[in-house]
C-alpha cells in the first residue's frame, strides 16, 4: 500500500472508533480550548430573569471561570465543569475527575443539591479531606471549609437547591422541557458554574 493510502487511511473519520481514552480526553481539551476563545473574542449579551452576561463581564472572567464554562457548554455537566478545572492542582487527573463527578449533574440526577455546588465540594475534598481514620481534625476542617463554601455560594445564588434556584423541577420531564425553552441551561446553569469557580477562587482555591 503507498504512504498516500496509509495518509488517506489515517484521515478516515471511521477511524476515530479507535481512539484511546488519552485521545478522546485531548480531543476533549481541545474542544474546551476552542470555545474558550469564542467566549474570550465575545459573545452577544444574554438575558435571563435578573442576571446579564455582556460582552465585557464575560471577558473579565479568571482563566478558571473560563474553562468551567466552556466545559460546561461543551457538553460536560455543572459538576463536571467545576471539579475538572481544579482537580489536577490537588492530585487528581482530569479524566478520573470527570469520571467521578458525572452521576452529580442536575442535582444528583434529582434536582437537588446543584451540581456545580457538588463539583466545588469535591474539589473543596481533594484539598483537604480526611485521608486517615485518626485524622479526625481534617475531617472537621474540611467540613468548615465546605460550610464556608456553601453559605457563599447561597447568599450569591439564592439557595443551593438546584429547582430552588431554577424555580422548576429538571428531574421531572415537564422541568426539563420548561428549563429549555426559557434556556436556563444555556445561560443560568452556565453562571453557576462560574458563580462555583469564582466564590473557590475567591476563597484560595
Amino acid at each position: 500500500m503507498s504512504s498516500e493510502s496509509n495518509q488517506s487511511s489515517s484521515r478516515d473519520p471511521s477511524a476515530s472508533v479507535l481512539l484511546t481514552a488519552t485521545d478522546n480526553g485531548r480531543l476533549a481539551n481541545q474542544i474546551i480550548k476552542n470555545i474558550v476563545e469564542i467566549i474570550r473574542n465575545g459573545v452577544p449579551g444574554i438575558k435571563c430573569e435578573n442576571i446579564t452576561t455582556t460582552d465585557s463581564e464575560v471577558r473579565k472572567m479568571s482563566t478558571k471561570q473560563e474553562e468551567a464554562v466552556a466545559s460546561f457548554i461543551g457538553g460536560f455537566n455543572c459538576a463536571q465543569a467545576v471539579l475538572s478545572v481544579f482537580c489536577e492542582k490537588y492530585g487528581l487527573d482530569q479524566e478520573t475527575a470527570l469520571k467521578t463527578a458525572c452521576g452529580l449533574g442536575g442535582g444528583f440526577r434529582s434536582a437537588e443539591v446543584c451540581g456545580a455546588a457538588s463539583g466545588a465540594v469535591l474539589a473543596i475534598g481533594l484539598r483537604y479531606g480526611q485521608n486517615k481514620i485518626e485524622d479526625t481534625a481534617s475531617k472537621v476542617n474540611c467540613y468548615a471549609k465546605t460550610e464556608e463554601f456553601l453559605n457563599a455560594f447561597k447568599a450569591e445564588n439564592s439557595s443551593i437547591i438546584c429547582r430552588e434556584i431554577l424555580c422548576l423541577d429538571i428531574s421531572t420531564e415537564d422541568g426539563r422541557a420548561q428549563a429549555i425553552s426559557r434556556d436556563l441551561f444555556k445561560v443560568k446553569c452556565p453562571e453557576l458554574v462560574r458563580s462555583a469557580v469564582c466564590i473557590l477562587e475567591q476563597l484560595g482555591y
